[in-house]
């Protein structure tokens, strides 16, 4: 008796449950259960880090260089617009030195709990290259490139004794004349580097380190040096009154320059593929999570923020380039190989 209620029970089963496959037609079957699909994502351990950072807290981005000059600038822009995204609080600290080792050094040594961010730009590469670091971008997390301009615009006065008018002017004096004129450059750093790429194009000059920016503007309004490489915005009103000359701006041609008063040292057949490159980077082994939504917020920022573009462009002459951090660990490996034809210069 058992066994026939049980037979009548595993019939009526198996008959609603072939009603219930094919009652309804637009329905889908549903999947195996082995399907990857349908299996529950994994829990995540909870020391680790969610992609609701930044939340409350405050963000340190260190940016090597003193304020008022591009890095900083820069790095201020960029986490005011990513504050506008995320939220938190992101804080730009000024930590200065060794032209940007000590600043990277902090941030080197940082818990990678993504409440240290380094704001940097491709003298982390001099750095290295030159052994005044023992580290170099590969002993952080990189996060993006956010942008990029010329690595150096170089000007002398208009009024200058030697009857220098443009490039060309320049290296045939210096041809004639070699080492006579002194070029302003800041040792160990970018300026550097861009120094004597532009002696490598025939500028046949004598490099003068007096420091940075301030002072190599400092230098050539007192005749102190006869040539700069100045950052744009500080150099621009003089050209306007006509004071400086601009010789060139280094890389490729930039629609951002007016040709009339900044020509490309591409047409005088100097070669610099060195472009500045402003740079994220986090600690090593900060939460992968953090790296993606800080680069794709980066990124989102330099692809459709257009008041970012424009105060990049009219402060600095800097454009958008964003490269996430694939791209960006690429394109930083590549220009360190540029670098390693110039390091006996840089350190002789």
């Amino acid at each position: 008796m058992k066994k026939r209620i049980f037979a009548v029970l595993l019939t009526l089963c198996i008959s609603l449950s072939l009603a219930a496959c094919g009652g309804n037609n637009s329905q889908t079957s549903a999947p195996p259960a082995d399907n990857t699909q349908n299996t529950p994502a994994a829990t995540p351990a909870e020391d680790t880090p969610t992609t609701d950072w930044p939340g409350n807290d405050t963000i340190t981005v260190v940016c090597p260089y003193g304020a008022g000059g591009d890095t900083d600038f820069m790095a201020r822009l960029t986490f005011e617009k990513v504050q506008e995204r995320l939220g938190g609080n992101f804080i730009v600290q000024n930590i200065t030195g060794n032209s940007g080792a000590v600043g990277a050094q902090t941030v080197l040594d940082a818990d990678p709990d993504g409440k240290t961010i380094l704001f940097y730009h491709t003298a982390i590469l001099v750095n290295e290259g030159t052994g005044l670091t023992p580290f170099g971008f590969n002993d952080f997390d990189v996060v993006s490139i956010v942008a990029n301009k010329s690595n150096g615009q170089y000007f002398m006065r208009a009024d200058n004794k030697y009857g220098i008018k443009d490039f060309n002017d320049l290296r045939e004096y210096t041809a004639a004349h070699p080492g006579e004129l002194t070029l302003a450059y800041q040792a160990g750093g970018t300026s550097h580097l861009g120094a004597q790429m532009l002696i490598n194009g025939g500028a046949n000059c004598t490099l003068v380190d007096i420091g940075g920016k301030s002072e190599q503007l400092a230098g050539l309004l007192s005749g102190q040096i006869d040539i700069a490489g100045l950052a744009i915005n500080n150099a621009r009103e003089y050209v306007d009154s006509g004071e400086f000359i601009c010789l060139g701006y280094a890389g490729d041609k930039s629609e951002l320059y007016d040709e009339s008063k900044y020509p490309c040292l591409k047409d005088y057949d100097v070669t610099d593929d060195w472009a500045m490159n402003y740079s994220v980077f986090a600690p090593k082994g900060t939460d992968p999570a953090i790296i993606e939504l800080l680069s794709d917020t980066i990124g989102d920022i330099c692809a459709n923020d257009a008041d970012f573009a424009a105060r990049a462009a009219e402060a600095y002459y800097i454009l958008p380039a964003y490269h996430n951090p694939e791209d960006a660990a690429k394109a930083l490996t590549e220009q360190a190989e540029i670098l390693k034809d110039y390091v006996g210069y840089l350190v002789g």
